[in-house]
């Protein structure tokens, strides 16, 4: 492990020598001649790094178990898809999303405990413009029933929001928790579904389950996040 650890800083700091175009500007101050000899050799570097990478990434997942396999080539799939769909894209053309609204999210390959892969989610930012190209949410995830529901909960960091919150797909069957302290800004990239108001349906439909599940979640982030609610909280317990 510490053998492994020394290889990636050692690459790290490799890495942390190539420049990018508007920094070779900078170091070059304008001169073109300069410029280009170093852009030459800034090329030759990366392609180096890049081929080592390729090389090294092979050989990692050569030895990983099948599923990180998997998820290693939907990452990179996904990955590469992004790169390219991202000098097309334009958020202004979404739909507007409001707080409340369920979408359809690709969190991604993440870290250990960081959660990734698609999940529902649920807009939790007030007056998010369609000319902004993040959008905070609170993921989701579900259970077959109540009873595995509970089981899954983490009572300090998630809520338990109940039957038929996500009726998307199979959803209408689940049961459905909030991870609140998974909550983040995500781009709207990533958002699968709804993308387009007049052809895709908003859910949820019903406006108190909606205010009911916002009020649960606004609850859990103060309590999380705010000191103040995390200390009424602490009382409330040792009172109780």
């Amino acid at each position: 492990m510490y053998t492994k650890l020394q290889e990636m800083l050692t690459r790290n700091r490799n890495i942390a020598k190539l420049r990018f175009d508007k920094e070779l500007r900078k170091i070059a101050e304008e001169t073109e001649q300069e410029y280009s000899a170093l852009k030459a050799q800034n090329e030759i570097d990366t392609n180096r790094m890049v081929s080592n990478l390729t090389h090294e990434l092979e050989n990692e997942i050569s030895d990983l178990d099948v599923d990180i396999r998997i998820k290693v080539s939907q990452w990179l799939s996904s990955w590469i898809y992004y790169i390219a769909a991202e000098k097309e894209f334009d958020s202004s053309k979404l739909m507007t999303y409001k707080r409340g609204d369920i979408v359809h999210v690709n969190f991604g390959f993440n870290v250990h405990n960081e959660l990734g892969g698609t999940h529902y989610a649920v807009v939790v930012e007030n007056d998010n413009p369609a000319s902004s190209g993040t959008v905070m949410v609170v993921p989701l995830k579900s259970a077959d029933s109540e009873a595995d529901a509970k089981k899954e909960i983490h009572e300090r960091t998630d809520v338990y929001l109940g039957k038929g919150i996500v009726v998307m797909g199979q959803g209408k069957d689940k049961y459905t928790i909030a991870k609140v302290n998974q909550m983040r800004a995500i781009d709207k990239m990533r958002i699968l579904k709804p993308r387009n108001s007049k052809k895709d349906t908003v859910y949820p439909l019903d406006a108190e389950i909606r205010k009911d599940m916002l009020n649960k979640i606004d609850k859990k982030i103060s309590e999380l996040y705010v000191k103040k609610a995390r200390n009424e909280v602490e009382k409330s317990e040792k009172n109780d």
